[in-house]
């Protein structure tokens, strides 16, 4: 109701006729076809994991910080020249609010919330491994990328954070994302081992923190 009401009070003071009432059925339009969106991004998600014999990475972030071209340091097409498939947070069925319930109610950002889940969803599900791409100095992401690497952590995979700076070239996040698509791979080597029943060394954590990966 809020929305629609600045909505239509934006309209108005920009001297666009237009009734509340048609500013509330073009808003009703406009969510039912974002939820079909997302919907068919899901669909196409659960398709690409269905087959997956190698890892695949999920950005997670800000959507105006991960998918703008002038933004993300070209960190997408970076895992596409390693071959690795990469998905965004909004592909990836989010769930978990009764186990991230508490930890949720403790945010009051819509991004970090769906940060988390979607984390959360990572660590369930074979061969997808997250990204967390943060800005520099951002507050609220300084808060979600603690609770972040303790479901990492809870769950024994590896993950990889990527922080913006306008001041780094991306030769420095080619090296960063390089070294965390190793990491990817050996863990997926290794379960996939153990899932065959072959015996073999439990994995090693790497952690792409700040601003170099770590064993």
């Amino acid at each position: 109701d809020r929305t629609l009401r600045e909505l239509a009070a934006a309209l108005a003071a920009a001297g666009v006729d237009v009734t509340e009432q048609r500013v509330a059925d073009a808003l009703e339009c406009a969510i039912a076809g974002h939820r079909r969106a997302l919907a068919r991004l899901e669909r196409r998600f659960r398709g690409e994991m269905a087959d997956a014999r190698e890892p695949r990475v999920v950005l997670i972030g800000r959507p105006y910080t991960v998918l703008a071209p002038d933004m993300n340091k070209g960190i997408p097409a970076i895992f596409g020249t390693l071959g690795i498939k990469t998905f965004y947070q909004d592909m990836v069925p989010h769930g978990g609010r009764e186990e991230l319930g508490p930890l949720l109610g403790a945010f009051h950002w819509q991004h970090a919330a769906e940060a988390l889940e979607t984390a959360l969803e990572a660590a369930r599900t074979p061969m997808l491994y997250p990204v967390y791409v943060t800005a520099f100095k951002c507050s609220p992401d300084s808060f979600a990328l603690d609770a972040f690497r303790r479901i990492r952590d809870a769950h024994g995979k590896p993950y990889l954070v990527l922080q913006l700076d306008d001041h780094d070239s991306s030769m420095g996040y080619e090296t960063r994302i390089e070294a965390g698509v190793r990491a990817f791979r050996n863990h997926a080597e290794r379960a996939v081992r153990r899932t065959a029943g072959s015996p073999g060394p439990l994995p090693t954590r790497t952690t792409g923190s700040g601003r170099s990966p770590r064993t």
